[in-house]
């Protein structure tokens, strides 16, 4: 019973040395992250990767990710409010979950908005682990 126990647990530490690696590994890929700062022509292409930047930013996993749809509106001068609406899919179980993303904006430069806040609220019940930290980090990511 004790080699069992000990081998199982030599197990475990063995396969959690080779998943840090993977993570880091996965960590330096290309950042296909969208900028504030250079937007394309397509605007509902721009917002559909914003929206799925910011799921991505929040949720470990996401699948079958879609923009159902998005609004722009100027709550006050010099002021943008982005509000999208995504629907996905969670990797392990397959289920649909609803997201609503709202991102303000300051589009004072035509060219170059700055990116003030992003609100992030999702009808699925689990913990959104590092949400504050991985959205502030996103902000930066799309005001770069």
């Amino acid at each position: 019973m004790k080699l069992t126990l000990t081998a199982l647990l030599v197990a475990v530490v063995a396969s959690l040395s080779v998943v840090g690696p993977t993570r880091a590994f996965d960590d330096k890929k290309e950042d296909i992250t969208p900028t504030f700062k250079n937007r394309p022509e397509s605007e509902k292409e721009f917002i559909t990767k914003v929206g799925e930047a910011t799921l991505k930013a929040v949720r470990t996993s996401p699948t079958k990710m879609e923009m159902l749809d998005y609004k722009i509106t100027d709550p006050k001068a010099n002021r943008k409010l982005i509000e999208i609406n995504m629907s996905w899919a969670g990797a392990v179980t397959g289920k649909k979950f609803k997201s609503t993303i709202k991102v303000t904006v300051d589009p004072t430069d035509k060219e170059k908005w700055e990116v003030i806040e992003i609100e992030y609220n999702d009808d699925n019940p689990s913990l959104k682990v590092g949400m504050e930290k991985n959205l502030k980090t996103l902000k930066a990511k799309f005001n770069r």
